[in-house]
């Protein structure tokens, strides 16, 4: 009986923490682009 809920858990762990760590790395690569946008956006009207 104890082997059903631990498998269960085990499934959700092993699909949820994949899912979190590509949420993660989306916003870290979402926040990176959108500094590098504003520095270029920056940059530009001084280099001109």
């Amino acid at each position: 009986m104890l082997g059903m809920p631990l498998f269960a858990v085990v499934a959700v762990l092993a699909f949820s923490i994949p899912n979190v760590l590509m949420g993660v790395l989306a916003t870290l690569a979402a926040l990176l682009s959108m500094a590098l946008m504003l520095m270029s956006l920056r940059a530009e009207p001084e280099e001109l």
